[in-house]
């Protein structure tokens, strides 16, 4: 892929992940209580489904193409909306794609790529990404019945204490508890598949 192609591919992910916060946003926006009760005529008709669309599309297609870790969140995006809109399948075949992400970027075995070793920013941002993953597949398959792809024995990194530092703009104290809460609920379905 020459250079221009890989700005404009970058370009393209980056706004397709902003419309992917743009259609979650009106899609949890509708049911506020102080949204005004003319909103719909005054957003463009369709506006969500038009984000989503466009949006899905150039993440796919791009999917095809290479893998990166926001292609990783706009998986986990679109398995959002998807979850709040849809059938229970087509969120968890996205989330399927994101979790395959993971685990062929490695992202679960802790090995950082050689170009970031000297970036700090990009060894939190690699954590980040993998733990969210984590939480999806581990809650998601608790609450739909189907068991989780991240098995502990395959992850190489610790998971993060209640007590860590969540100043880094990408962890609070709220997701520290679900990523607890998850490994919880993978150990709870790994006792009923024994028993």
């Amino acid at each position: 892929m020459e250079d221009g192609d890989s700005n404009q591919s970058t370009t393209r992910l980056f706004t397709s992940i902003l419309y992917l916060v743009f259609a979650i946003s009106l899609r949890y926006s509708e049911n506020h209580p102080d949204l005004p009760l003319n909103i719909k005529t005054k957003v463009y008709p369709s506006l969500e489904e038009k984000l989503f669309d466009d949006a899905y599309e150039v993440v796919t297609k791009l999917s095809f193409e290479w893998q990166s870790f926001e292609l990783v969140q706009s998986w986990i995006l679109i398995t959002l909306y998807l979850r709040t809109c849809h059938r229970q399948i087509s969120s968890y075949t996205s989330l399927g794609i994101a979790i395959r992400m993971c685990k062929g970027m490695g992202m679960n075995l802790n090995r950082i790529p050689a170009v970031f070793h000297k970036k700090v920013y990009e060894h939190v941002k690699i954590k980040r990404i993998f733990w969210v993953v984590y939480v999806w597949d581990r809650i998601f398959g608790f609450q739909s019945g189907k068991h989780y792809e991240l098995h502990d024995d395959i992850i190489n990194m610790e998971i993060p204490s209640l007590d860590d530092d969540t100043s880094d703009g990408w962890l609070t104290k709220p997701s520290l508890a679900m990523i607890h809460l998850a490994k919880i609920c993978g150990d709870i379905q790994q006792l009923n598949l024994k028993g």
